[in-house]
């Protein structure tokens, strides 16, 4: 993960991309820097640095790149491998001993010795085909050896065992053998590169190297000290071999013979002999330290004078204390010359201590450090991210927010998931246009999961355990609750977390860091911990066995129980018992805290958590079995959840629950469940602008109601009736259905039902350009508002005040009374506000900004419009992006911007069109008619503005009708 090179669009990046563009450009004017880029491994450090020396390219500088490896054995090797040929030769470190190496195996992914090389004698007694078999045994494994450690590395063992074995390996042998192997294996999940297969063994003084190959792996065995050449030469070779031979390995059968062009490459490997660096004695070394910054800093400097040079070392973190006291050497005697020094680090390595601590700190101090930091993505950026890498394909809000989740943001794990998803065909091409299907029900691939493991890998058995029961916990925790759930020694639990968060798994946090954590009442003595990546805590919550996973939840929610008064419970305590009995198997007290969490989230007028309660209650109820006494209460839970997703327009979860609800109904054969559900699709279905199916559900809600004599439920359902026959074009039946909602309502005293259909006249008369008439319905809902019994700031009724105010705002809007259409706008705006109604805190805006506009206030009611239509674009509400395009539109009129104008009116007369929404869309034809007439474009605006009377004349809306009039005439 650290070393990645994959294409990762540079979004998100743009502030870094200006500082380092200025930093190229002062560098070029004489001013020597040292910058360096902070991340996580995966947040794209390495993107980030090719583009760094492309940029710098560009503007003439000469690039030397290099990065820091692991077991470097000569100082500065990083800088050697950036500067190349123009590394003074006199400074490469003496050399002593030389290495070569004595075995070659070239082995088939199956296990299978294609090819040997050695240059042991018979009397050393050496089997090739042992040690073959051996590794291919390894191969097979180590796939599967990524998903649950211990025991696939027990089974790991067993099997080489039994291969050796059969081998005819001597017992006396193995124990020692096995040891070699195993640790070995622990130490190999650590790794950090790219590649997911075994890459080093070691046993006694011999070495192993492996590099994998698409159908090969090929295998160098030696003694003694290690030449860094040794493993490039090795992969150099094996790419040679697999790009000669491609066609024969895709469908090799077995010849051997077919394999003979690989021979001299082998033999080439084999012949190499490579110097290993010898150990100075101290004062020798110190010697050769400082001959060679000196000389460097020459070198550089002279190479500075011809052209600005650009050194990028990467990996800075991984690099030896020489290299950083040449840094230093260059920052502080290079002053005026045209040099910029660009390193990538790893921003837990730094914050861990250390020499490249000390270094940064000194140079900060002296004013020569500069760092940019690279934050994981937001959502905003990832969405930015898919359209730029997968243009045309649409992604689900949910989506990203999973994969933001997932991947905490990083660009190489968003990148990797896709690219997975993209081989599995959920992501594809059509038409030469992107499209994606399913994104809500995949699984993100394994690999991103793998690549977290391999972090975790290396881990204590009491490190390993603290994590596995902090991520039981949440993503912060308290040490209170880690300490009851686990139950271990106190000092032992304290040094876990100590290393911990020195190693950057965990950060130590503030109280109230997160509502969970004060779910328990503790001191506020009591610590408390964040994990540092959520995906980190989410691949280890999903690594654990089932009986572990249940064990700890059971553990932790019923120390939650005990500890706290049930009468005094918070919505915050009460959804942490719910949520740690909703994964036992304790399924009755799944459902008391969830319906319990679920109604404390409805009375705090919280209307998202109470769906996650309530959903997860409905859950615990359909697992409790086919009594009806179960499926009455899951029918209970169902309505409840139709009535919270509608009030936040949750479309989604609304069309759920519909089904759900109404499957339930015919399987107890209670028609009052089938009449609700099929009310609440309706609506649904309304909501979606599909009027015609909307329709078709409520006629049969109100069938069963006539049937039930249920009056309540009739008055609702002509109520819904109307209003589908008003959107319709219908007005006469519109009209006629919401006089007989009233009508009902008023027999059983529904006084919610005649607010709503008294509005929904007013909505009706305005559509027939009746505005003064709409006013007189609206104010009349607004008393009625005022009586309702009860509290009257319930969620419910809070929703309903920001609808009548938001009708009274276009109303007055309607009549060119701009302080009060603006007054009432800005009430509705402000309420939906204050109970976080997303949806219609956009709408208001959108008529705000139509205001502003209108008063010439341009600028300020573009951005406003913006503002609102991403929101709007978010959540999917055609009808209010094109009210929000409308604005937008009007707004650019008003700033002279007439064709800019003409592109978002556009759009939202598409979307009209689309939902047949007769009078915006005449309101969206006659700016655009304006426009084009003084566009001069004559012939096109009256032809908008023909389009507009004759729908208006339909509507019987005089005012447009007079409007348009005068246009066509001037």
């Amino acid at each position: 993960m650290d070393n990645e090179r994959i294409d990762i669009p540079l979004v998100g990046r743009v502030s870094q991309c200006e500082a380092l563009d200025q930093h190229i450009r002062d560098a070029f004017n004489g001013k020597t820097r040292v910058v360096n880029v902070l991340g996580v491994p995966g947040s794209g450090l390495g993107t980030f640095m090719d583009w760094l020396a492309k940029s710098a390219a560009a503007m003439d500088f000469e690039v030397c790149r290099g990065e820091a490896r692991d077991q470097e054995s000569s100082p500065m090797a990083v800088i050697r491998e950036a500067m190349g040929e123009h590394f003074p030769s006199t400074l490469e470190p003496p050399t002593g001993e030389s290495v070569s190496f004595r075995e070659l195996f070239w082995v088939h992914n199956n296990g299978l010795l294609l090819a040997h090389r050695t240059k042991i004698t018979k009397s050393e007694d050496w089997d090739e085909d042992i040690v073959a078999g051996m590794l291919g045994t390894i191969e097979n494994f180590v796939g599967d050896s990524l998903k649950t450690r211990d025991d696939r590395i027990l089974d790991m063992v067993d099997q080489t065992r039994k291969v050796l074995t059969e081998q005819g390996i001597s017992d006396d042998n193995l124990p020692t053998m096995l040891s070699s192997l195993e640790d070995f294996v622990a130490d190999a999940f650590s790794s950090g590169g790219e590649q997911l297969g075994l890459e080093r063994l070691e046993y006694g003084n011999l070495k192993i190297l492996i590099e994998h190959g698409t159908h090969t792996f090929l295998v160098g065995v030696f003694t003694g000290a290690e030449s860094l050449q040794m493993r490039s030469d090795l992969n150099s070779a094996l790419a040679a071999v697999e790009e000669r031979l491609d066609g024969v390995l895709r469908k090799w059968d077995g010849d051997i013979d077919d394999l003979d062009p690989a021979n001299d490459i082998l033999e080439g490997v084999m012949d190499q002999v490579y110097a290993i660096t010898r150990n100075l004695e101290p004062e020798a070394l110190n010697a050769y330290r400082l001959e060679a910054v000196e000389n460097l800093t020459g070198v550089i400097e002279t190479l500075a004078k011809g052209k600005p040079l650009l050194l990028v070392l990467e990996r800075l973190h991984m690099a030896d204390e020489d290299t950083l006291r040449l840094i230093m050497h260059i920052s502080r005697n290079l002053v005026g010359s045209r040099v910029l020094i660009a390193s990538s680090v790893d921003i837990d390595s730094m914050e861990a201590g250390g020499p490249l601590m000390e270094t940064c700190n000194l140079l900060r101090s002296e004013g020569l450090w500069h760092e940019e930091r690279m934050a994981p993505l937001s959502k905003t950026n990832i969405e930015e991210l898919l359209r730029q890498a997968y243009p045309g394909a649409w992604f689900p809000a949910a989506f990203i927010t999973r994969l933001a989740q997932d991947t905490d943001g990083l660009p190489l794990l968003i990148m990797e998931g896709l690219k997975a998803l993209v081989e599995d065909g959920v992501i594809f091409r059509d038409n030469g246009s992107w499209r994606a299907k399913g994104l809500l029900e995949v699984i993100l691939p394994s690999r991103i999961s793998d690549l977290i493991t391999l972090r975790l890998s290396t881990l204590s058995k009491d490190e390993s355990a603290v994590l596995e029961g902090g991520a039981i916990l949440g993503t912060s925790f308290r040490f209170s609750q880690l300490k009851n759930l686990l139950q271990m020694e106190e000092d032992d639990l304290v040094n876990a977390l100590d290393s911990l968060v020195r190693g950057g798994h965990l950060k130590e946090g503030s109280l109230r860091q997160d509502p969970a954590v004060d779910a328990l009442q503790a001191d506020d003595e009591d610590y408390i911990f964040n994990f540092q990546s959520g995906s980190i805590r989410r691949v280890l919550y999903e690594g654990l066995s089932r009986i572990k996973r249940e064990r700890f939840h059971l553990r932790a929610s019923e120390y939650l129980v005990s500890s706290v008064e049930k009468g005094a419970m918070t919505l915050d305590q009460t959804a942490f018992i719910a949520h740690h009995y909703c994964n036992t198997r304790k399924k009755d007290k799944a459902l008391q805290y969830s319906e319990l969490a679920a109604q404390k989230a409805i009375d705090g007028m919280y209307p998202e958590k109470a769906l996650v309660h309530l959903w997860q209650a409905f859950k615990a109820a359909a697992s409790m079995g086919k009594d009806l006494m179960y499926q009455e209460w899951q029918a209970d839970i169902l309505r409840r959840l139709l009535r919270q997703s509608t009030l936040i327009h949750s479309l989604d979860e609304t069309m759920k629950a519909g089904e759900l609800l109404l499957e339930l109904s015919k399987e107890m054969g209670k028609p009052h469940h089938e009449m609700e559900a099929r009310k609440w699709m309706g609506e649904c279905l309304f909501d979606m602008g599909k009027w015609h199916q909307a329709m078709e559900n409520f006629e049969a809600s109100l069938m069963i109601a006539r049937e039930l004599s249920d009056l309540g439920q009739m008055a609702q359902c002509h109520r819904y009736i109307g209003r589908t026959h008003m959107k319709l074009g219908e007005f006469d039946l519109a009209l006629h259905s919401l006089n007989l909602a009233q009508d009902f309502a008023s027999m059983e005293g529904k006084l919610w039902t005649m607010i709503a259909a008294n509005t929904d006249m007013g909505d009706l008369l305005l559509g027939q350009g009746k505005p003064a008439q709409a006013l007189g319905f609206h104010m009349e809902s607004l008393k009625a508002l005022e009586r309702l019994p009860g509290d009257t700031s319930s969620f419910e009724a809070e929703v309903e005040r920001a609808r009548v105010h938001f009708k009274l705002g276009e109303a007055h809007l309607a009549l060119d009374e701009l302080d009060l259409a603006q007054e009432n706008l800005q009430k509705a705006h402000d309420v939906s506000k204050s109970i976080g109604h997303k949806l219609r805190t956009a709408w208001s805006g959108s008529m705000i900004a139509r205001i502003m506009a209108r008063r010439g206030k341009h600028q300020s009611a573009l951005e406003l419009a913006q503002m609102t239509s991403v929101a709007l674009r978010r959540a999917r509400d055609d009808t209010g992006l094109a009210f929000s395009l409308l604005s937008q539109g009007e707004a650019l009129e008003v700033g002279g911007k007439q064709a800019e104008a003409l592109v978002q009116l556009e759009e939202a007369t598409s979307i009209f069109m689309r939902k047949e929404l007769a009078l915006p869309l005449i309101q969206t034809s006659l700016i655009q008619g304006r426009i084009l007439l003084n566009l001069g474009r004559t012939e096109q605006g009256e032809e908008v503005l023909a389009m507009a009377e004759e729908k208006a004349r339909k509507l019987e809306n005089q005012r447009m009708l007079r409007q348009i009039e005068r246009l066509l005439i001037r």
